[in-house]
C-alpha cells in the first residue's frame, strides 16, 4: 500500500525489516533443532517368516502408541537372512508398551530389539554453541582454564 501512495521510504524500511527477520530466523533454526522433542522409536530385527511383521505391528499398536513411520530393511546377503523394522511412534507413556516389547523379545524369530523412549533433547547443540561463544569472556574473567586443544 505504501508503494501505491508514493511513500517509498516506509516501503523500503518495511522490506529491510522483513529481510532481517527472515535471515535471523534462518540462523536460529539449527539451534532450535537442538532442543526439539524426539519421538520414541523401536527397532526390531527378526527372521523374515510368515506373519512376523504383522505380529510386531499388532503387538505394538495394541499397547497404545500410534505408529507414525515404518521403515523396513532386509538383509539377504547373510547366511541367515534378517529383516529390520524401525517404528517411529507418537509420544506414549505407559508400561503396556514395555510389556509388549518384552512379549516380542520372547519370540523365537525375533533376533534383537532396541527401544529408544521419546524425550526432550537437552539442547546439546545449543549448549555447545553458547559455550563456544562465551569461552573468550570466561577466560577474560578468569573462570575457565584454556583447553589443551585450544593452545
Amino acid at each position: 500500500m505504501a508503494g501505491g501512495t508514493g511513500a517509498y521510504l516506509p516501503l523500503a524500511v518495511g522490506l529491510v525489516l522483513v529481510m532481517l527477520v527472515l535471515v535471523a530466523l534462518r540462523m536460529v533454526k539449527p539451534a532450535a533443532r537442538g532442543i526439539a522433542r524426539r519421538s520414541p522409536s523401536l527397532r526390531v530385527t527378526h527372521r523374515p517368516e510368515h506373519g512376523t511383521l504383522d505380529t510386531i505391528l499388532r503387538t505394538v499398536e495394541a499397547a497404545g502408541p500410534k505408529v507414525e513411520s515404518l521403515t523396513i530393511c532386509e538383509d539377504v546377503h547373510e547366511p541367515a537372512p534378517s529383516r529390520t523394522v524401525v517404528l517411529e511412534m507418537d509420544d506414549h507413556r505407559g508400561n503396556r508398551l514395555l510389556a509388549a516389547i518384552d512379549t516380542l523379545s520372547r519370540r523365537d524369530d525375533v533376533l534383537r530389539i532396541d527401544y529408544r523412549p521419546g524425550h526432550l533433547v537437552p539442547g546439546t547443540r545449543l549448549r555447545t554453541r553458547l559455550r563456544r561463544l562465551l569461552r573468550p569472556a570466561r577466560r577474560l574473567a578468569g573462570r575457565e582454564r584454556p583447553h589443551p586443544h585450544d593452545r
